[in-house]
């Protein structure tokens, strides 16, 4: 998507392989979630992160809080703003943090 230029769509990709990482380990942990969802809202996976993540160190619970936050926040400019711009950089941005979480949850076992 980055060659073809198709930066809104890449972002979005990026922030949902993130939130699909931290979803299936908090799943793990818990097993119900409001409104009989099967998965968290996005607005509480932090929530969850600080809470039932308990095999990660506290760091490495707070790093991943901030990335999903931003990535978050880019995905929502990507999906609903279209008068904020998404270029490269913020592409490549959002690349590199979603595979931070990926690295952070499972180091080189997937």
């Amino acid at each position: 998507m980055l060659v073809e230029g198709r930066n809104r769509s890449a972002v979005s990709r990026a922030y949902y392989a993130a939130y699909c990482a931290l979803t299936g380990e908090i799943v793990g942990v818990v097993s119900s979630f409001a409104g009989g969802w099967q998965n968290p809202p996005h607005a509480d996976v932090p929530l969850y992160i600080q809470n039932n993540l308990p095999g990660l160190a506290v760091w490495e619970r707070k790093r991943l809080t901030r990335l999903v936050r931003t990535l978050r926040l880019f995905r929502e400019n990507a999906d609903y703003r279209p008068y904020q711009p998404i270029d490269e950089r913020i592409v490549r941005d959002c690349i590199r943090d979603s595979t931070a979480i990926q690295q952070i949850l499972w180091g080189d076992e997937r």
